[in-house]
């Protein structure tokens, strides 16, 4: 078998430490002395950080959970079906591409992200990579940029 690469060896890693030392239960993660882990930030989603020897890393506690289910690290993102982002039940996550999931949830326009109440930015992804096509206060300046941005990249 060949080498690893480095983010492969790293993703081997950190999951061979998740699954060493953390076990999950009805959407929580526990530590091996049965202590609950995890912290609320302010965006409404529980993180945990983590210490493989490869360095410190924070992941989403819905990526820890899938990992110890699954036995392997989500290769998309995990969508909450019941969009409860607090709610890490694995019954309630599902791995889909990136694309479908902001999809899913999106009430902006396509390639138009609100990262700031008030503040849109428009970018596209193409071929896995994300392109930045600026910022804007009005929604439907940042759709026109988004719009520009898949043309100008040929995506459709």
């Amino acid at each position: 078998m060949g080498k690893l690469s480095k983010p492969a060896k790293r993703s081997k890693d950190v999951l061979d430490y998740i699954l060493k030392r953390y076990t999950q239960a009805n959407g929580k993660v526990y530590n091996k002395r049965g202590d609950e882990c995890g912290y609320l930030t302010p965006q409404g989603r529980y993180k945990l950080t983590l210490y493989p020897p490869s360095g410190k890393c924070v992941m989403f506690r819905s990526h820890v959970i899938w990992a110890i289910v699954h036995k392997r690290l989500a290769t998309g993102t995990l969508d909450h079906q019941d969009d409860d982002r607090t709610n890490d039940d694995i019954g309630n996550l599902k791995e889909m591409p990136m694309v479908k999931n902001w999809a899913k949830s999106s009430t902006t326009p396509r390639g138009v992200t609100e990262y700031r109440e008030g503040a849109y930015m428009a970018r596209v992804i193409c071929d896995g990579v994300r392109h930045y096509f600026g910022s804007s206060k009005c929604v439907d300046e940042a759709a026109e940029m988004a719009r520009q941005g898949r043309e100008l990249l040929g995506v459709e």
